[in-house]
């Protein structure tokens, strides 16, 4: 009779963790049952091709799962129902538009997306949980809490660091903004226009101890960027990047995730997937798994800046989140 007190005990146990614990788990899970993982790409579009080609390297199926690649061209609602997807993947900012005027419900990973350009399409963002609940968006935006460590890690006395932003990208600024408790310097944001970013840029480089420019085409492209490497250099102010081309030109380094790596993690995610695993989505965003740090040498010594080397760095910030 004890016996059977105690298993009568154990099943109210577990009845009660499934009570509780179940909606959290519907709600933070993305689950894909058997069936094809469809791939929608551009025709012609040289970093999307090589993207496909080593996701399919490195993506591991389960025996239920097989790959199916269509593009843009003629895509629509019923095209892509017809391949009853298990996951849909989108390669680029105008699919994923075509992909959530569909409203189909299926579990959507959109990669190789700016944060300031899928904002657009998904203003609930970066906590659409409620609205987009299967959507996910592998963004080629580095989290800030690294971008902010790597700040410390080359220029430790930094006092100021200040960040442009236009309406497109207001929410990259914000969520900058809210990891200002948690850095040593003050986070200063301003709005911009690219007509006056020159004579802001000017102002600014003379009271900031850094810029970090954030990835937005609108402030950041080929016809401002020489302008604002020339000032950030006149007034001695380093710039943090946010890509290989960025660096080579004039800013002090950058953090980066190539295409090799996006498509190691997305990989992964699609297996995760396919093999009935969960995986966190307590928010839409997903920030890059693997990067590396590139810095302009040059820069730092016409700055006279010391810090680690580029591997260095790479692996000191690995491991400060290893540790979190």
């Amino acid at each position: 009779m004890d016996r059977f007190k105690t298993k009568l005990q154990i099943i109210r146990f577990n009845l009660l963790k499934i009570v509780i614990f179940c909606p959290l788990l519907f709600a933070c899970a993305f689950k894909a049952q058997a069936g094809t993982v469809l791939i929608i790409s551009e025709e012609g579009v040289k970093h999307q091709s090589t993207f496909l080609s080593l996701l399919k390297e490195n993506v591991s199926l389960s025996k239920e799962h097989v790959i199916k690649n269509i593009s843009l061209n003629g895509l629509s609602k019923q095209k892509v129902q017809a391949f009853n997807p298990s996951i849909i993947i989108s390669l680029s900012n105008k699919i994923s538009k075509e992909i959530l005027s569909y409203q189909i419900n299926t579990p959507t990973i959109h990669a190789l997306a700016l944060l300031s350009n899928i904002n657009q399409l998904a203003p609930c963002l970066p906590n659409c949980t409620k609205k987009l609940p299967q959507h996910h968006f592998l963004i080629l935006d580095q989290p800030p809490a690294r971008q902010l460590k790597l700040i410390e890690l080359i220029k430790p006395n930094s006092k100021e660091l200040s960040i442009f932003y236009t309406q497109k990208s207001a929410l990259i600024a914000e969520l900058y903004l809210r990891k200002k408790q948690s850095t040593t310097f003050k986070i200063q944001t301003y709005k911009t226009k690219p007509s006056s970013l020159g004579h802001q840029l000017n102002e600014i480089s003379k009271k900031s101890d850094i810029i970090l420019a954030i990835a937005d085409t609108d402030i950041f492209n080929t016809t401002t960027l020489p302008q604002v490497l020339l000032t950030s250099y006149r007034h001695q102010t380093p710039i943090i990047g946010f890509s290989r081309g960025f660096v080579k030109a004039g800013a002090l380094a950058a953090i980066v995730s190539d295409i090799p790596q996006l498509a190691k993690q997305l990989a992964e995610l699609i297996s995760q997937c396919s093999a009935g695993h969960h995986f966190n989505m307590s928010e839409n965003i997903i920030y890059p798994k693997y990067f590396s740090v590139i810095s302009n040498r040059n820069v730092a010594r016409s700055l006279f800046l010391v810090f680690p080397s580029d591997k260095k760095l790479t692996l000191l910030l690995q491991s400060n989140e290893a540790l979190q």
